[in-house]
């Protein structure tokens, strides 16, 4: 099943936050009601993954950053584990690197 189909069974009061999520949201300066608003916008849902329990989102957000959020789907409502934002720039950087081994000179010793 995927995630579309079971998170459209919940209303965005029934999603659960860990508490890690809920500091990391902080530290990050995302509110709650954007990653809520995001979790159910399923137009912008660009790609997701799914492993044990766990569910991996990717959203649209600008032409600069997609808004990842992983969400855990074990128990009977489904609890938002982390979310960020992550730049396109750097996703694609990582990706063409994907083999080799990065290195910047400020780590030498």
């Amino acid at each position: 099943m995927a995630v579309k189909e079971s998170l459209e069974k919940f209303d965005k009061k029934d999603i659960l936050f860990s508490l890690h999520s809920a500091i990391i949201l902080e530290e990050r300066k995302l509110e709650k009601d954007f990653i809520l608003d995001k979790l159910f916008d399923f137009e912008s849902l660009e790609a997701e993954a799914k492993q044990n329990g766990t569910s991996l989102l990717i959203y649209g957000h600008t032409s600069k950053y997609h808004i990842v959020i992983v969400i855990s789907t074990e128990n009977s409502r489904p609890k938002i584990v982390t979310a960020f934002k992550s730049s396109k720039k750097i996703e694609k950087l990582l990706k063409r690197a994907k083999g080799t081994i990065m290195y910047t000179k400020r780590y030498e010793t």
